[in-house]
């Protein structure tokens, strides 16, 4: 018992959620009961509490022996049951009915084992809840003692809970130059699938876990993470929810997602690359393909940051606004103001986007921070794209027969300078059709980004 409560205090504290384990009086005894069963039944009722108890919420394991019984509670203060799920939450592929409710949007069939596997052991589960102030379950279970299994004595401390280490990582994660390890957030409700994924990744990450997006919003607010794997289906807030409020967070914006889901249908699919998801990955999944999908995602996200001069990248750290009420809106009128006056000032040689600081009220360490949290480019790299997107109108409209003509009037003096930067800018340029509307799709390797025109 004590082994297996033990494996959920790191997860407990990454939750925010105080945990409590009391052994009243229980010796080294053996009982007859099947470690296994038994273990499952635990690790199902403490993984649910857990699952439904907010931060600063409280998850208590307690056994004792009482009446010849072994009496084993996990009493939480969490989101409760209602009255009108409570008598059916032990029915297999039950589904509460409010919204939010646990087990809502779970298999239902969690619960129902339990109960089944503490009937064969010849005991009972049952539960006390009221919505809005937590639940405590009681497992009852003969207390017969029984003499010590053959063989016990060599392996005293072995746990019958599956090591994250049985599962060896399949393939090598090569050095990125970083000085410590990538942090990822796993998102995931089912214990067995959390305890596999993080063992594929421990071995070269810093991974946290959160059973839902709620716990996994709270997370993102304590702790700097490079990448988030979420599951869709998750109850109190699925993966939809929780990557809508990803990307509209000005601080968790840029992280990269990688969804893992059993709903491959591409009604999905398409729901989730709407929002802004940056890989879908159906389940079941090649743990191989998994590792190289992080692998490759977390160094191109190193990449973009190596891009960034050094002191003007800041990793997701809380930031006040540099301009009191604006947000995304005035991001967006901030840029469309800064990209007038480039185009206003093209053919001006001397002209720096740097000097313009001044005229949006803003210093110039300020401005060049801002230009590039929201476009991604320092002031000069952007001022040199709105540039190079202009002559390509040019070009395309046939304005000028010949590329010194556009150089020139984009304010590059330099024909063969400027026929470099062009063959950057259109390296790859792909013609596409989306439900049957022509779109021109301009990849820019050198920045990581793409342009849509349609």
């Amino acid at each position: 018992l004590h082994r297996t409560a033990e494996n959920f205090r790191s997860l407990a504290q990454s939750l925010g959620i105080r945990y409590e384990v009391n052994l009243l009086g229980l010796t080294e005894e053996y009982l007859h009961l099947d470690p296994r069963m038994l273990e499952k039944v635990v690790n199902n009722l403490l993984s649910n509490s857990l699952k439904y108890t907010d931060e600063l919420g409280l998850v208590e394991l307690k056994a004792e022996k009482v009446d010849e019984q072994l009496l084993i509670k996990v009493i939480d203060n969490g989101s409760g049951i209602s009255e009108e799920d409570l008598p059916h939450i032990f029915n297999r592929y039950y589904q509460g009915k409010e919204p939010n409710a646990p087990f809502q949007q779970g298999t239902g069939i969690g619960l129902a084992l339990a109960k089944e596997y503490t009937r064969l052991m010849g005991g009972d589960l049952t539960v006390e809840s009221s919505l809005g102030k937590g639940s405590t379950f009681k497992l009852q279970m003969p207390y017969v003692e029984a003499s010590k299994p053959k063989g016990s004595e060599h392996h005293p401390e072995e746990s019958i809970t599956e090591s994250v280490d049985e599962y060896e990582p399949l393939l090598p994660i090569p050095e990125t130059g970083q000085t410590t390890k990538q942090h990822i957030l796993i998102v995931e409700d089912h214990p067995e699938m959390q305890r596999f994924l993080k063992s594929l990744l421990a071995p070269h990450y810093k991974v946290g876990i959160a059973f839902h997006g709620k716990q996994a919003l709270n997370y993102l607010e304590k702790h700097l993470v490079d990448l988030v794997i979420s599951d869709v289906m998750m109850p109190v807030l699925d993966g939809f929810e929780m990557l809508k409020h990803v990307r509209e967070h000005e601080r968790y914006q840029y992280i990269p997602v990688i969804m893992l889901t059993a709903l491959d249908d591409e009604h999905y699919r398409l729901k989730a690359l709407s929002i802004g998801v940056d890989d879908y990955l159906p389940k079941p999944f090649s743990p191989q393909e998994l590792q190289a999908r992080v692998r490759n995602m977390l160094s191109r996200q190193h990449a973009r940051k190596m891009m960034f001069e050094e002191g003007d990248y800041e990793e997701a750290k809380p930031s006040k606004p540099e301009m009191d009420g604006e947000g995304k809106k005035g991001d967006k009128t901030f840029i469309e103001k800064v990209e007038e006056l480039i185009l206003t000032e093209l053919e001006n040689e001397e002209f720096h986007l740097d000097d313009a600081a001044s005229s949006f009220n803003l210093g110039e360490s300020q401005f060049r921070r801002r230009v590039k949290k929201i476009t991604g480019l320092t002031p000069k790299k952007y001022q040199r794209e709105v540039a190079l997107q202009k002559a390509r109108r040019l070009i395309e409209e046939g304005v000028y027969d010949n590329l010194t003509a556009v150089a020139f009037s984009v304010g590059i003096r330099n024909a063969t300078r400027f026929s470099e930067y062009y063959k950057g800018l259109e390296k790859i340029r792909v013609a596409i059709s989306i439900n049957s509307a022509r779109c021109l799709v301009t990849l820019h390797p050198s920045q990581n980004t793409v342009t849509i025109t349609y």
